[in-house]
């Protein structure tokens, strides 16, 4: 970054900010937090030990994000960071069971779609998982299949695919062209395995 860059930011006053989420990070136990039931994304087993050893070596780059609900705040993004947090020995030590958290205040259907965007930008999505979100905005939420094309950065043809009750036979699944953001999944994979290890570990 030019000194140039560093000067003109500086002349910016920070309250010009105040009214942006970011501006007001705070650290939540993470016994205060609780996963959200409807997130599609996936992480396996080396990408969390990545993950670990990322928080370790360079501490915490970027915050949960999590919506004001009761009786605990619900994670709209960072689930796996969470339970890191929770359940990693060396970063209960470093931290004492807190993480840094980004509040929102929004509704379960607004914070779905807040899910889905972020997950697209930087993840994969099973697409069963895919479905029940989308059929539960439509039909529960009253959602129209125009609003969640736009919300989540979705197309008319994959959110047609995912309204149908069973994704697999209605397009060939090696031959349909799928959105880079999700690939459909059939067998349980080694990210079911770890959630397993995460029920074992948490009745320890």
């Amino acid at each position: 970054m030019s000194m140039n860059v560093q000067r003109s930011r500086r002349k910016v006053s920070v309250r010009v900010y105040k009214n942006e989420p970011i501006s007001y990070v705070q650290w939540v136990p993470v016994d205060e937090l609780c996963a959200n039931n409807y997130n599609p994304n996936v992480v396996f087993d080396t990408e969390m030990k990545l993950l670990q050893h990322s928080i370790v070596m360079n501490g915490w780059l970027s915050p949960l994000i999590v919506n004001k609900t009761d009786p605990k705040w619900t994670i709209i993004d960072g689930f796996h960071r969470f339970w890191l947090a929770k359940y990693d020995t060396q970063l209960r030590d470093i931290y004492n069971c807190h993480v840094p958290c980004l509040v929102m205040q929004l509704s379960e259907a607004e914070a779905m779609l807040m899910t889905v965007r972020l997950n697209r930008s930087k993840g994969t999505h099973v697409a069963v998982k895919m479905h029940r979100l989308i059929t539960r905005l439509i039909k529960t939420y009253g959602y129209t299949k125009e609003k969640v094309c736009r919300d989540i950065g979705a197309n008319m043809d994959e959110i047609d695919l995912l309204l149908e009750p069973d994704v697999f036979s209605v397009k060939k699944i090696r031959q349909h062209k799928y959105s880079r953001a999700w690939r459909p999944r059939r067998k349980s994979s080694d990210n079911d395995k770890w959630r397993k290890k995460k029920s074992k570990t948490a009745s320890l």
